[in-house]
């Protein structure tokens, strides 16, 4: 469910309480007044096509994880930028725009996954750039963040190749 706010559509999210979670990511996602069984709320954006490989921007203050990622992301046919940290990902974004997913990490210096996240909303010009937080946070109150943030979907570590696959197609950018 989304709700009006000044000339913004915004979505509207609960937490549940977690006796009653079957998919914690799934329950993050829906609104207090839809049912469950109705699937998650998700943002939409317009895809281009074009001739060149879709762009990814992995940011995690882990050089391993961030390997990990970019590996798997180029196995799946995407050029690949590295950030260890909230303000390197600004600044990559800076240099080469708007990428089709940015994989962001909740936990590192300078600028966290969830700033990261909330200073590129602000830009109207990466309103709609995808981003999925890949990280060790499993607490309903921080995936809740998460998605108040402006994140398209969340992944826990650890996590397979098959993990990521499943959101990006969710974000209708898989291979």
């Amino acid at each position: 469910m989304f709700a009006l706010n000044g000339n913004k559509l915004e979505p509207q999210f609960a937490i549940v309480p977690s006796h009653s979670i079957e998919n914690p990511i799934t329950l993050a996602k829906v609104s207090a007044g839809i049912p469950s069984d109705s699937g998650p709320v998700t943002r939409t954006f317009t895809l281009k096509k074009r001739e060149n490989p879709m762009q990814a921007l992995v940011i995690d203050d882990s050089r391993s994880i961030r390997r990990v990622i970019c590996n798997m992301m180029r196995e799946m046919g995407y050029e690949t930028f590295e950030a260890g940290d909230g303000l390197e990902g600004l600044a990559q974004l800076d240099s080469h725009g708007v990428m089709d997913i940015a994989m962001v990490d909740w936990n590192m210096p300078e600028m966290n996954g969830l700033e990261f996240i909330r200073a590129v909303r602000k830009r109207p010009e990466y309103r709609d750039m995808p981003m999925m937080m890949v990280t060790t946070e499993t607490e309903m109150e921080n995936i809740g963040q998460a998605f108040m943030a402006g994140v398209n979907e969340y992944v826990m570590k650890p996590f397979d190749k098959g993990m990521i696959i499943e959101k990006l197609q969710l974000l209708g950018i898989g291979v």
